[in-house]
């Protein structure tokens, strides 16, 4: 899997690329809710147990606070997860630019 992370303007962009058909992003919550943009391929969205398959293009809502992974169904499968950068658990926690950490 190749993963890279980008910040701008408050917003997390991962860049996922699982290379082979089978290969699989573990299981993972987050505090907000997120979209997962699939740009290539197909994958396999697993949400709290219940599969379920996407082809590219789809945008692909998943809600806070719900266990979810990724699994390939093609050899090549590109996606980028987006989400609000915050420093709690209010949407008026965003965070204060100053404060982000510099990804190169």
């Amino acid at each position: 899997m190749i993963d890279k992370v980008k910040i701008v303007s408050n917003v997390w962009f991962r860049q996922i690329e699982l290379q082979q058909k089978g290969e699989k992003m573990k299981g993972h919550s987050h505090e907000f809710d997120h979209i997962h943009l699939l740009a290539q391929g197909e994958v396999r969205v697993t949400v709290e147990g219940i599969d379920t398959d996407f082809k590219a293009p789809a945008t692909i809502f998943i809600c806070k606070d719900k266990e979810h992974s990724l699994e390939a169904l093609t050899d090549y499968s590109l996606g980028f997860c987006i989400r609000p950068l915050r420093d709690g658990f209010r949407v008026e926690d965003i965070i204060n630019p100053e404060d982000m950490p510099t990804i190169a």
